[in-house]
């Protein structure tokens, strides 16, 4: 009988998002008589009820990685010990989770490690205080200087596997997440008939997301409008200040968004970088046209560079504010172009994804 592969999973902030629900649908859909996996995260696992039964999860009492990198050397060390006889594969997600995931390497030679990049290079060329700037500075050096010593980094996007490939382009691959698990078939131009724009976003509210953006050009807007929000954030205080007209809805998280994309005639994303954004393939999946910021990230490979949607310049709520008013007053255009984006979305479902996954770990 062939022996069962270790994976130990390493996702710092294993939360409700883009990235914790990526390592979350693989885990599911790895096959367990193949595979024995670890994860390891900082603080509770908000996937940990529906993982127990399927992994061995250690959530460290930790807010730093600095902090925690004694404790994880400490169980890494076990779980090696463990299984000296079987391969076993190291997979971090992140930059600094990255970073610090080759000092398992160097400590364990035996241990194949996998990076797991899900956002763009570019956010470390982005800042927004000065502390920013010197931790992603030191970042972007390490990441440019010790990404070739990977035994494999995988890329969410092509752009980003562009990226990484200036500086390590010899084990660098794109695997999309596992953005489509379902196709949704709703009834076409039904919300002609709603009398306001309903407007929906989905995401974190924190600052590289550019809602504000979203809310400077909505205020210039004439026609009528709903815009629902749904994500939680650092900024969400700072975001209900800017609101001047009260058509905006901050919903905070929640669990289920089938209703609000089936209710959405429009899908906004603003964000200053993206990774792979799964709102924009779920808004896609629902059939909701969809405007995006032409960022460093996925955007334009998932918007296929206009063809399947609408991009405007980044942080450019003016051309934003202009691009909302040319979808008011020609729905069907921007219909046609998602009902076109609906059949592109096949290259990123989650079987595709399972299946590359488990021939990248049988194989490295």
């Amino acid at each position: 009988m062939k022996k069962k592969i270790v994976l130990i999973i390493f996702l710092p902030k294993f939360v409700i998002s883009g990235a914790g629900n990526s390592v979350f649908q693989m885990i599911n859909g790895l096959d367990k008589k193949k595979f024995i996996i670890y994860v390891i995260c900082f603080g509770k696992c908000e996937y940990a009820q529906n993982l127990r039964q399927k992994v061995k999860l250690f959530e460290l009492n930790y807010r730093r990685l600095i902090f925690a990198s004694f404790k994880i050397f400490k169980i890494v060390k076990n779980i090696y010990h463990k299984h000296l006889n079987k391969k076993i594969i190291f997979m971090s997600n992140h930059h600094y989770a990255n970073i610090f995931s080759l000092i398992i390497k160097l400590k364990f030679k035996k241990i194949k490690i996998i990076g797991v990049e899900r956002t763009a290079i570019h956010e470390l060329k982005m800042f927004y205080s000065f502390n920013d700037f010197v931790k992603k500075k030191i970042l972007l050096f390490l990441v440019k200087n010790f990404y070739k010593y990977f035994d494999k980094i995988v890329s969410n996007s092509k752009y980003v596997q562009k990226e990484i490939n200036q500086f390590s382009k010899k084990n660098s691959i794109t695997i999309y997440p596992p953005s489509v698990k379902k196709n949704y078939n709703l009834q076409v131009y039904k919300k002609y008939k709603n009398k306001n724009l309903n407007i929906l976003m989905v995401g974190r509210l924190d600052k590289e997301k550019g809602i504000d953006t979203a809310i400077k050009a909505l205020e210039l807007l004439n026609f009528k409008y709903d815009i629902k929000i749904v994500g939680r954030g650092t900024e969400n205080k700072k975001l209900q200040n800017l609101v001047k007209k009260n058509k905006v809805q901050f919903l905070g998280h929640k669990n289920n968004l089938k209703k609000y994309y089936a209710e959405a005639d429009l899908f906004l994303n603003t964000s200053h970088f993206e990774g792979f954004s799964n709102a924009i393939i779920e808004a896609l999946n629902y059939k909701v046209p969809v405007i995006a910021a032409n960022c460093p990230g996925g955007n334009n490979e998932i918007l296929g560079s206009g063809k399947f949607g609408q991009l405007f310049r980044t942080n450019d709520y003016l051309n934003l504010y202009n691009k909302i008013e040319k979808f008011n007053k020609n729905r069907k255009l921007f219909n046609e172009k998602a009902l076109l984006a609906k059949k592109s979305i096949n290259r990123y479902t989650f079987a595709k994804n399972i299946t590359q996954y488990t021939q990248l770990f049988e194989k490295i």
